[in-house]
């Protein structure tokens, strides 16, 4: 855990050092900072922290000394093709495991830290929301999904300037590293229709959805062979009650909030519209999240906006005076979150080794 908070630290510190509000320069060396940190730690990690590491690395070293043309050999009921392609091709490069940890950090954060200069109003309060919502535990073993979360963030730009053939083409090479992606593809049709109506239709649907989530979406995955699995075993996959109803009370609140400060009123930049509309989509699927766990792995699609709508909100519906208290009072609460919620007790990322140790 001291690794991680270190580097959290390490955020903030530079942070006040740098000043990245001061200048769009400023704003990029504190980002490429922090990425090159993160990178550097998760990259040089010891190879059984992290939920699947170990997983995917084993299925890695079954591929070594593979030819070019078995890049493309692929296994039909394997993971799926575009991540396998992936996995085929570090393998023929040569890489040892760390090489390719290295390799996945990167596909994995070089986009969101692209990201995070690109919209963030507080990139520092980004990277702490992006560790509070276990975003960062799940890119230490859930590999796949994360990178096509890192995927689907590149589609950003494509939505603003409204480019639905390349938001296709992108959203469905992300769905050929976790099928989970395409549950992506509605925020191109849903962000031209964002307003305080369509958000208290969010949280009404997502009431509604908490008890009949589960007769939902049954039917739908158990057309999926590859999820049938989790069907069969459902008391052993099931959502946390506790877990689902938190994520339920956080995101609400802050659906609420937004409310009470009057940030809806405010003038937003097209990619805070994405990401309030995002912010809605989580309501529902944190609420069906309750019943079932495919659906809380589709919620992380969402939750990551919660990068962009908290430093907007800061900076949007208070002035410099309060800001700062709101923003001390915010980064703190982060803080306390990321290490009760996903750093104490947690054996898949703690404690914290390097390769060599």
């Amino acid at each position: 855990m001291v690794a991680y908070v270190a580097y959290l630290i390490a955020v903030l510190w530079q942070s006040e050092l740098i000043d990245a509000r001061k200048s769009k320069k400023r704003k990029a060396i504190f980002v490429f900072l922090c990425f090159v940190e993160l990178f550097l730690l998760t990259g040089l990690r010891g190879y059984d922290v992290g939920s699947d590491t170990r997983t995917y690395l084993d299925r890695f070293l079954e591929k070594k000394g593979i030819t070019f043309f078995g890049i493309f050999e692929l296994e039909p009921k394997g993971f799926e093709y575009g991540y396998q392609i992936f996995q085929n091709f570090c393998a023929f490069t040569g890489m040892n495991e760390t090489g390719y940890l290295f390799a996945v950090a990167a596909v994995i954060y070089i986009p969101f830290f692209v990201f995070v200069y690109k919209y963030s109003e507080h990139p520092e309060i980004s990277i702490l929301v992006y560790f509070a919502f276990n975003l960062f535990y799940y890119s230490l073993g859930i590999f796949r999904q994360m990178i096509a979360l890192s995927l689907c963030l590149t589609t950003v730009p494509l939505i603003l300037k409204r480019k639905p053939v390349s938001f296709v083409v992108v959203t469905c090479i992300a769905g050929s590293f976790h099928m989970t992606a395409f549950v992506w593809m509605v925020t191109y049709f849903l962000y031209a229709f964002i307003n305080r109506r369509q958000i208290k239709w969010a949280i009404l649907i997502a009431a509604v959805a908490l008890p009949v989530g589960e007769i939902l979406m049954k039917p739908i995955f158990e057309l999926i062979e590859r999820y049938h699995f989790y069907f069969d075993n459902i008391e052993n996959y099931r959502t946390s009650p506790d877990d689902s109803f938190f994520m339920f009370f956080v995101f609400c609140s802050i659906l609420i909030a937004t409310q009470v400060f009057g940030y809806f009123e405010k003038k937003k930049t097209p990619c805070e519209r994405l990401s309030l509309m995002c912010l809605c989509l989580c309501v529902i699927e944190v609420s069906l999240a309750r019943f079932f766990v495919l659906t809380a792995r589709a919620v992380t699609y969402f939750s990551v906006y919660l990068t962009i709508t908290l430093p907007s909100w800061l900076e949007k519906c208070f002035d410099d005076k309060w800001r700062y208290y709101f923003r001390v009072t915010l980064t703190l609460a982060l803080l306390i979150i990321t290490i009760t919620m996903s750093f104490y007790g947690n054996k898949h990322i703690c404690p914290f080794v390097f390769f060599w140790q």
